[in-house]
């Protein structure tokens, strides 16, 4: 739950039993978004795309937590990466950079 809320772009729900929650990241291409975190940091996340639920993923906490722990990291460290990819777009109102662009988005 910690890690969830420090990546600051997920939104979810507590599950009610089991090992398992679904994170929803708007604007996500969630099959892309994953077939690249396995290539570039392999670690592997399901795609929310499988369950009909393409701007979420699915995250597995049931392993043992140094596992878990570290391929969280490289998920973090993945998101961060994305995050340096997305173009700033100057706001013409209020001449504040935004991130309005989304490298994964389909």
């Amino acid at each position: 739950k910690q890690w969830l809320h420090d990546q600051d772009v997920f939104e979810w729900s507590d599950p009610q039993a089991g090992a398992i929650v679904y994170a929803r990241c708007d604007g996500i291409d969630s099959l892309r978004l994953v077939e690249d975190l396995r290539k570039e940091k392999s670690v592997l996340v399901v795609p929310g795309a499988h369950f009909l639920m393409d701007n979420y993923l699915r995250f597995g906490f049931g392993s043992e937590p140094q596992k878990l722990k570290a391929g969280l990291n490289r998920v973090a460290d993945f998101l961060k990466t994305v995050a340096g990819r997305r173009p700033q777009v100057e706001s013409p109102k209020s001449k504040v950079k935004s991130r309005k662009s989304n490298p994964f988005a389909g």
